[in-house]
């Protein structure tokens, strides 16, 4: 092989006139035993392959354990649980990393907290205000080796504007959207079902939402999940967005008053498709009642989509979801309009001020609070099923 026999001759001036390193036989081929344990083969067994945590851990499971944990103070689990996170993610998400770096700041595990901040960053996290905004680093924020990691950040962010272009242009033009669609079992094409609109969270999307439609018990409706139309950069993680959100590169640079008309377009352009999408559903298939569910960034649209469009919508439903401000809701309740409003006991108080809201408004509001921090559990949909039923 070409590729094989370049590194080989690349590698030859390194190891001149140094010992000759041990080396293990591996079908035949010879393996330094030098190598740095990430890299050795020697560790591998592919008799044996742990299967399970390379692609069937639960993501979403240890992420709501690991908030869990950080909730109540148990750092030590919260990292245990966001290492297992690590372990089993392909694409080394840089919150989860940030998180952790957090946590071990919180445990005095200066340097561990350190690397693991770097580290967060050469992942593809992005905002440097984070680091000196959050209160868990405080403990270490004046050492040596914290100092160091600051200054090692900076050095990057300083080579990623280096090679931004001095200006972006943000340019709307239509283009296909992806979206799932679940069917009731045994749909009757002659029978009419109520339709629900799922949005999902920030840096979430449609494959995801879709795939919490077995979580309903009877999933006797009509469920369309829509993907946010906003790809967020994959050295970030992925993912995808309702609005051009601060945490994007281009972003970023933009003059403050820019900044705020390019979030209201790409909002209002994320309200007209959620409309523009509930009204293909409901032309192509029968219809007898409209609800918008969505989570966290997601539950925060469908309330502005439903109280701006209160005659196309019954209800709205969300999970998580910070309240809008007063120039997207009207004053007074539309007439038989209900929300559905769940919050994790252990989250912020945005779902309770997201209650208050709409009952000193007299809206019809059903309030759930479920276990844990910021997620949708599968007995909270079940809820919700059971309200929209």
């Amino acid at each position: 092989m070409f590729l094989r026999r370049s590194l080989l001759l690349l590698a030859v001036p390194l190891v001149v006139g140094l010992p000759a390193p041990s080396r293990a036989s591996i079908g035949g081929v010879e393996i330094p035993e030098a190598l740095p344990g990430w890299a050795n083969p020697a560790r591998v067994e592919p008799a044996e392959p742990d299967f399970e945590r390379l692609f069937e851990a639960d993501l979403g499971y240890l992420i709501e354990n690991a908030q869990q944990a950080y909730t109540i103070g148990d750092f030590d689990l919260a990292a245990r649980y966001y290492l297992l996170f690590l372990q089993a993610d392909l694409n080394r998400n840089p919150i989860v990393i940030y998180n952790l770096a957090c946590c071990y700041a919180l445990m005095g595990e200066e340097a561990l907290a350190s690397r693991f901040l770097v580290a967060s960053f050469r992942a593809g996290l992005d905002d440097r205000g984070f680091v000196d905004a959050d209160p868990d680093f405080d403990s270490i924020r004046q050492t040596q080796q914290f100092q160091g990691a600051v200054a090692e950040i900076d050095s990057m962010m300083e080579e990623m504007a280096a090679l931004r272009s001095d200006e972006m242009l943000y340019l709307m033009f239509p283009s296909l959207q992806t979206a799932r669609l679940h069917l009731p079992e045994g749909y009757d094409p002659g029978r009419e079902y109520p339709a629900v609109v799922a949005l999902h969270g920030y840096t979430g999307s449609a494959e995801e939402f879709s795939r919490r439609f077995s979580d309903f018990e009877n999933g006797d409706f009509i469920y369309l999940s829509l993907q946010a139309p906003y790809a967020l950069p994959p050295e970030t993680g992925g993912g995808y967005s309702w609005c051009a959100h601060g945490s994007q590169d281009w972003l970023e640079i933009l003059p403050e008053d820019r900044r705020a008309e390019l979030w209201e377009r790409s909002v209002i352009t994320s309200i007209d498709y959620v409309v523009f999408a509930t009204m293909e559903l409901r032309e192509h298939y029968p219809v007898c009642g409209t609800y918008l569910l969505g989570f966290s960034q997601g539950g925060q649209l469908c309330y502005m989509t439903a109280l701006l469009h209160p005659d196309i919508y019954d209800g709205v439903a969300a999970f998580g979801a910070p309240m809008i401000g007063e120039e997207w809701a009207p004053q007074e309740s539309a007439p038989g309009f209900r929300v559905f409003i769940a919050r994790g006991a252990s989250e912020d108080d945005r779902g309770l001020v997201a209650r208050d809201y709409f009952q000193s408004r007299g809206y019809d509001v059903t309030f759930y609070e479920h276990d844990g921090a910021h997620w949708v559990p599968a007995e909270g949909l079940r809820a919700f099923e059971s309200w929209l039923n």
